[in-house]
């Protein structure tokens, strides 16, 4: 069994206990949440990935419905200049310096460093104008970094998943 496979059984048995009326994906990646998602047919969906690479791919293999809203953002804090590193594996570029990602992933290597600015969890809901989120799913590192920054918007959450 896959790993996102295993993913997508445990978010479906949570959505049954807690069903999604919203949802806010960061590092949505190449959608691999996505027909998930819309399966449940939740109209409240945020999907925010750092490269847009990945996000080119996620509209070349999946349709996203036009509700959603699919955001090209750096999330961390507000206004932060950040070192972002795009990497051999583009499923892990990151804020997070590859070197702590070693024992995970042996060969992976620095291509570049960018300077971007982030936005924290609580802006980009704002600013996405979504009222209805009650899961948040972090599918990037460093995932505990940006919890600690979204913890005004926890509240609104039955379903953090990091």
């Amino acid at each position: 069994m896959s790993h996102s496979t295993s993913l997508n059984t445990t978010l479906d048995y949570l959505n049954l206990f807690h069903p999604c009326h919203g949802v806010l994906v960061v590092g949505s990646g190449n959608g691999s949440l996505v027909d998930l998602i819309a399966s449940w047919n939740v109209e409240d969906v945020v999907l925010a990935e750092a490269d847009e690479k990945q996000n080119e791919r996620m509209k070349k293999f999946h349709t996203i419905p036009k509700a959603w809203k699919l955001i090209n953002a750096l999330v961390y804090k507000d206004q932060m200049d950040c070192e972002y590193y795009r990497t051999s594996n583009p499923a892990v570029d990151s804020i997070e310096h590859p070197e702590k990602l070693g024992n995970v992933w042996p060969n992976l290597h620095i291509d570049s460093v960018e300077h971007r600015e982030s936005i924290s969890i609580p802006t980009l809901l704002l600013q996405a104008e979504v009222k209805n989120i009650n899961w948040l799913i972090i599918d990037c590192t460093p995932a505990l970094k940006l919890l600690q920054e979204a913890v005004s918007t926890l509240h609104r959450c039955d379903v953090v998943v990091a």
